[in-house]
């Protein structure tokens, strides 16, 4: 509770201390609010058209570049994937090298005895 009060203190003090933004500060600001927001807007619309959505206002040739972009990202995708794959089957292969060597040791010991 005694945390709690202070930091509530020290916020009220914080904020009397603050000095009030300019008229221009608070321009450049809201300024910078709009373009980010306009930039949101863009790409919400890009990710719905990426999805399959909202694609009636889009012409042909904006389809097209859709759909090479929606080819590029799928090879990238099993690109990425394919690596994978193989480097989980090296991995898998050095494991079973491993393996063969620890139960060729063991099958000497056992010769042995």
């Amino acid at each position: 509770m005694l945390k709690t009060l202070e930091r509530y203190q020290r916020y009220i003090f914080a904020s009397q201390d603050a000095v009030a933004p300019t008229s221009d500060e608070m321009q450049n600001n809201y300024l910078e609010y709009m373009e980010l927001k306009a930039r949101v807007e863009v790409l919400q619309h890009s990710q719905r058209n990426l999805l399959g959505e909202d694609l009636a206002p889009l012409s042909t040739t904006e389809l097209d570049q859709l759909e090479s972009q929606v080819g590029k990202t799928l090879r990238q995708i099993r690109s990425r994937k394919t690596q994978v794959l193989l480097d989980e089957m090296c991995d898998l292969k050095r494991k079973e090298q491993m393996l063969q060597d620890a139960n060729m040791t063991l099958k000497r010991k056992l010769g042995e005895i």
